[in-house]
C-alpha cells in the first residue's frame, strides 16, 4: 500500500513536471515568434525608409546631371531651348520616373512579402502554443491512467 502511494505521488508529480514543461516550452515559442514578426515589421519599415532614399537620390542625380548639361551646352553655344535639347531633357525625365517607379514597386512588393512573412511567424507561434495545449492534455490523460492503473 504505501509503494502504491509513493508511485501515484511521483507519477502525478512526474505528469505535472512534463504538463509544466510543454506549456513553457510552447509559451517559449510563441515569445520567439512574437519577436521575430515584430523584426519582419522593423526590416519592412526599413526597407520603404531605404526605397524612398534611393527615389530622393535618383532624383538628385538627375537634377544635378541636368544642370551639368545645361552648363556644358550653354558653354558650348548650344540652344538650350532647341527642339533636340527639349525632346533629350524629357526623355532623361522620363526615364527617371521609370527608376523611381520601379523603385517604389519593388518596395511595394518587399513591404508585402514581409507582411506575409510577419503573419506566418505570429501564426507559427500561436500554434506552437495550441499544440503545447494539446500536449499537455495528452500529457494529463496519460497520468491519469497511469495514476487508476498504479490503484489497481
Amino acid at each position: 500500500m504505501c509503494w502504491q502511494m509513493i508511485a501515484m505521488a511521483a507519477s502525478a508529480g512526474s505528469t505535472m513536471v512534463q504538463m509544466n514543461a510543454q506549456k513553457k516550452a510552447g509559451e517559449a515559442q510563441k515569445k520567439a515568434s512574437d519577436r521575430e514578426a515584430r523584426q519582419i515589421k522593423i526590416d519592412r519599415d526599413m526597407g520603404k525608409v531605404q526605397a524612398m532614399q534611393r527615389q530622393t537620390a535618383r532624383v538628385q542625380e538627375y537634377l544635378s546631371a541636368e544642370k551639368s548639361n545645361m552648363a556644358v551646352f550653354s558653354a558650348s553655344g548650344v540652344d538650350v531651348d532647341s527642339a533636340s535639347q527639349v525632346a533629350f531633357a524629357e526623355a532623361n525625365a522620363i526615364t527617371v520616373g521609370e527608376d523611381v517607379a520601379a523603385v517604389a514597386l519593388q518596395a511595394d512588393y518587399q513591404s508585402r512579402s514581409r507582411n506575409v512573412q510577419s503573419g506566418l511567424a505570429t501564426e507559427r507561434g500561436k500554434n506552437a502554443l495550441s499544440a503545447s495545449y494539446a500536449n499537455m492534455v495528452g500529457t494529463a490523460t496519460t497520468g491519469i491512467y497511469n495514476l487508476a492503473t498504479i490503484a489497481t
